[in-house]
């Protein structure tokens, strides 16, 4: 460790994070100040046992042994060779579908002109900070010598990430039989100097592979996403109240720094089915011939404090994730699907900004202050579209809906104008056997224009 950190200091050797290949684990780079290019690590001895996301120290390989982009490939399918070497560790580093696609990237970068541009190679001659976790993965059937589930024999098995990025995992097992066909999870413990794969345990089983319950838990481990239910801590910091809580009279607390906007023709526009409506707009005609439009965002904050359980676990969490069958909250129900959703007919607090616009969607001022609003109507996008396309329907929320419309065109037409890309691509909705929850059909979303006023 001295004579890495040193080393690093005197410029001699480099540091950085190491990140490696999707589509080959024996190959890797690493961004370091020193170089304009990632400094490229290409076989089992220059990674030197590092797994992606360690941090690493490199010793820049001499410049005769740099490499183009052009030797990539072939330096992968050389590797593929030689790990066959040893016939119960033979393994496919890439698929044939890889390869190709790898090799069309190689064409690709030569048609533009930088081919036979060395790129500096290193070598990792040191491990500063493993990053190690939990894996998914499954157990190699090869490598199981007596599949019987009644054997107790102890037996190496290897197993194969989820994670491409990761090397085959060694394991000493007694339950070989019982695990095999499963999905499992696994966890490294070591990797000697001497042996060409990690050593770790089985940590737990979490079923059949391919089942629905299994892979599922194995996508929300894979990509480290809390699913386990709120703990008491979180829900102590909910309101006392529950689903009774109302918005207090104007002499509350809550009601500082407020505006009343609930005389505002607000309204909610979000894909079909939506429970947890966190926007709602408005828009109405000024004396002046300008719109007023504003945006409303549930006010969060007011249910969730800094830094306590609730503030801390939602950080964890990030954002609530959608599944095909059911949704992983950020926040307890009762807030992102309640109190904080800005459900039609009741009031709730909220966070406002408010533009005035011209007809031409220029904008001429802007305010933000917190709110107390009650949305007038919840729609789903194809709802708006229908009431904005009936001419017979005249009243001051529609007219506002199609004052909106109006103006979204005309700004995102300016973005555009102004050199905006658009990567818009198509939607699918999985649609699902209502008694299983087994998916059936897949459909690609309708886009509407009403889909641009979110």
């Amino acid at each position: 460790m001295s004579k890495m950190l040193t080393g690093t200091k005197a410029g001699t050797l480099h540091q950085g994070t190491f990140n490696v290949s999707p589509y080959n684990y024996l190959e890797g780079t690493v961004f370091v100040p020193a170089f304009d290019k990632p400094l490229i690590i290409q076989g089992r001895e220059n990674s030197n046992r590092a797994v992606s996301g360690d941090v690493v120290v490199l010793e820049v390989l001499p410049r005769d042994q740099w490499k183009s982009p052009s030797n990539q490939v072939i330096e992968e399918e050389t590797f593929n060779k030689n790990d066959n070497a040893e016939a119960e560790e033979s393994e496919a580093v890439v698929t044939e579908r890889e390869k190709r696609a790898l090799q069309e990237e190689v064409k690709r970068t030569h048609s533009k002109g930088v081919e036979g541009r060395a790129q500096p190679t290193a070598r990792v001659v040191g491990v500063i900070k493993r990053n190690w976790r939990q894996y998914v993965g499954h157990v190699d059937r090869d490598s199981v010598r007596s599949k019987s589930k009644e054997s107790r024999t102890q037996q190496t098995v290897f197993v194969i990430p989820m994670d491409k990025r990761i090397p085959k995992i060694r394991v000493r097992t007694r339950q070989a039989g019982h695990l095999t066909g499963k999905r499992v999870l696994i966890t490294i413990d070591s990797w000697d100097r001497d042996s060409r794969y990690p050593v770790g345990h089985f940590v737990r089983s979490l079923g059949e592979l391919e089942t629905k319950g299994a892979e599922t838990e194995a996508l929300l481990l894979e990509f480290d996403v809390q699913y386990r239910p709120f703990p008491k801590t979180v829900l102590d910091c909910l309101p006392q109240e529950g689903h009774d809580w109302r918005v207090p009279k104007e002499d509350d607390p809550g009601w500082r720094g407020r505006e009343d906007f609930r005389n505002l023709l607000v309204c909610s526009i979000d894909p079909p089915g939506c429970v947890d409506i966190d926007d709602a707009l408005h828009a109405r005609k000024l004396p002046n011939g300008n719109y007023e439009v504003g945006v409303h965002i549930a006010d969060v904050s007011h249910f969730v404090k800094p830094n306590n359980a609730m503030d801390k676990e939602a950080s964890i969490r990030g954002t609530t994730v959608y599944l095909v069958d059911k949704r992983i909250d950020m926040l307890p129900m009762l807030l992102g699907t309640d109190l904080c959703s800005l459900k039609p007919y009741v009031e709730r607090y909220a966070f406002s900004v408010i533009w005035e616009l011209t007809p031409n969607a220029d904008i001429v001022a802007s305010r933000y202050t917190k709110s107390v609003i009650q949305s007038k109507e919840a729609f789903s996008y194809e709802q708006a579209q229908l009431r904005i396309d009936d001419k017979s329907q005249q009243d001051d929320l529609t007219n506002g809906m199609r004052a909106l419309l109006m103006l979204s065109i005309k700004l995102k037409q300016k973005r555009m104008d102004a050199g905006a890309l658009n990567l818009a691509s198509p939607e699918v909705r999985v649609e699902t056997e209502s008694e299983t929850s087994d998916p059936i059909d897949v459909k690609t979303k309708q886009l509407l224009a009403t889909n641009s006023l979110v």
